[in-house]
């Protein structure tokens, strides 16, 4: 299960959560993106065991987890 942080960049409204811990909803496999058209920045997938779920987390500054973590 992953227990490590990812960190926030910004939210729309401002950076007012700047450095705010992001956790995941749901257990399962990392996957680390990098957006090369600059709509997503960096962000993580997490796919669920099953893969009946999947959960993205967009515009990250930078992150504690890796490609593969559980």
């Amino acid at each position: 299960m992953i227990t490590k942080d990812l960190i926030s960049i910004i939210l729309v409204g401002g950076n007012t959560d700047l450095g705010a811990p992001v956790l995941a909803a749901h257990e399962g496999i990392v996957s680390v993106h990098e957006s090369t058209d600059g709509t997503a920045g960096r962000y993580v997938t997490i796919t669920a065991p099953d893969e009946s779920v999947k959960t993205k987390y967009f515009h990250l500054s930078s992150t504690k987890v890796k490609e593969g973590d559980y």
